[in-house]
Order: structure tokens, then sequence, then C-alpha cells
């Protein structure tokens, strides 16, 4: 038992992501995800409104945010993560993060009424 547990020491500490590291992220990404997917059907399909082009910023930041987060759970569900490979995965779930609630934010300001 202990020359097992040393094993899986050596093996994640050889520059590869801790199994309990790993599972956080795809969480965390399939959450934010989720959530991101369910604005984003809620918002397009659940208005009375038509589309305008104020609305372009919006979508543009939706998706990119969207395709960000779809490209780290990609990256991150690799057999074996390593540290550079685990860092780059996060640096794509945090910009889609930023898009996506960019794109939220813009159609917060789209829905406000401006004065003409």
């Amino acid at each position: 038992m202990a020359i097992r547990e040393a094993d899986n020491e050596d093996r994640y500490s050889e520059g590869h992501v801790d199994p309990a590291v790993k599972n956080g992220l795809i969480i965390a990404i399939g959450s934010i995800l989720g959530f991101t997917l369910g604005f984003l059907s809620n918002w397009s399909l659940g208005g009375d409104e038509d589309w305008r082009l104020a609305d372009l910023p919006t979508v543009v930041g939706l998706f990119v945010g969207i395709a960000l987060m779809v490209t780290a759970l990609y990256r991150v569900l690799t057999r074996r993560l390593q540290d550079r490979e685990y860092d780059r995965a996060r640096k794509y779930f945090v910009a889609g993060i930023i898009s996506a609630f960019t794109g939220v934010f813009m159609s917060i300001l789209a829905g406000l009424p401006w004065p003409n």
C-alpha cells in the first residue's frame, strides 16, 4: 500500500497535475459554461423583441466565450494533464469568462433606455 502511494506521488510530482485539481477545474468550467449556454438560450429565444444591430456585441462576446471555455474543457479532459497544459487551459477558461461576461454586460447596456 505504501509503495502505491509513493508511485502516485512521484507520478504527479513530475510535472503532472493532481487529479483533484484537474477535477475542480472541470467542475468550474462545466458550471460556468452551463450558465453561459443557459443565458444565451434564454436571451436569444425568450424575448419578444426582434434582433437589432446593438445585439451583435452580445452575440460575439457570448460565442467567443463559449468557444474558449469549450477549448479549455477539451484541453483539461486529456488523459494525463501536464502543468503547462493545465496553465494554458486555465488561461483559456479565464479568457472565456471575461468574454462571456462582457457579452452579458453588453446585453444589459443594449437593453437600457437610452435618450435619443
